[in-house]
């Protein structure tokens, strides 16, 4: 090793504003969450160690990096269970922790290939807040969507339930209809990036969660949708494989936590 020790963050996220099919390859267009964070230190070692013990995702993303044994500690706030990308961001901090530590200079790209080698599937955070359509399957950019996102405000909510995991969940059957929907949100998507257009943005985001309550129905789905709206929200995205939901909004939801992308945080 060329270094002491590597010390590295990432980003979660809350949600996707777009997840469907492409041709024969499902994508998705992630909603980062800068809010959280897990960060990774490590150091060589005479064995391998993770702690928490729990994160061996990230321990198999280490493996991968090195050939030589590492103590790897992982300090997370992104919950887990609930699908916010907590197991992505482990292993990109832990990849981007490696590399540092080897003195290695890593795309984005190459963190992404790496990822899904670690966890069969991914989110896109590694790409930080560029917004892009990804295969999370593939670690592939299918399309990108520029440089920034719409004036938004983004408020968490958590819907309830079991916690759910991305693996054990059944991948939805889409019909050629909704197979069909998904072209046509794709290039609504990128008139939305384009545009800088929020409204777009949330519709679109909103569409994507009433698909998707077909293959895997939340029960307070409609009414956390019917309470973005009175709110004004310009949409409500939601996790497709989770139970986090995130109104998308001219203006924080009282009660919750939020954060802001593009050109909101002017308006703070």
């Amino acid at each position: 090793m060329s270094g002491s020790f590597g010390l590295a963050k990432a980003i979660g996220h809350a949600g996707e504003i777009l997840q469907g099919q492409y041709l024969e390859a499902p994508f998705l267009v992630s909603l980062p969450a800068p809010i959280y964070t897990s960060t990774a230190e490590v150091h060589p070692s005479t064995d391998w160690r993770i702690n928490p013990r729990t994160r061996l995702k990230a321990l198999d993303a280490a493996k991968i990096m090195s050939p030589q044994p590492l103590s790897i500690k992982l300090t997370s706030n992104i919950p887990t269970g609930r699908g916010c990308g907590s197991s992505t961001a482990d292993c990109v901090a832990t990849i981007r922790a490696i590399a540092q530590l080897q003195k290695r200079q890593l795309s984005s790209q190459e963190i992404a290939e790496l990822t899904v080698a670690s966890e069969l599937a991914a989110d896109s955070t590694m790409f930080d807040l560029e917004p892009i359509v990804f295969q999370q399957r593939t670690g592939k950019v299918l399309r990108s969507l520029g440089t920034s996102w719409p004036p938004l405000y983004v408020s968490v909510i958590d819907l309830g339930g079991p916690d759910v995991h991305t693996l054990t969940t059944i991948p939805p059957n889409y019909t050629s209809e909704e197979i069909l929907e998904f072209s046509c949100l794709l290039n609504q998507c990128a008139a939305a990036f384009a545009g800088l257009d929020p409204q777009l943005l949330g519709q679109i985001a909103t569409q994507s969660g009433k698909i998707h309550q077909r293959y895997h129905p939340h029960q307070a789905w409609p009414s956390c949708l019917e309470f973005a709206l009175r709110q004004g929200a310009y949409g409500l995205a939601r996790s497709h494989s989770g139970t986090v939901a995130a109104v998308l909004s001219p203006k924080p939801v009282e009660g919750h936590s939020f954060y802001t992308l593009g050109e909101a945080a002017k308006g703070i």
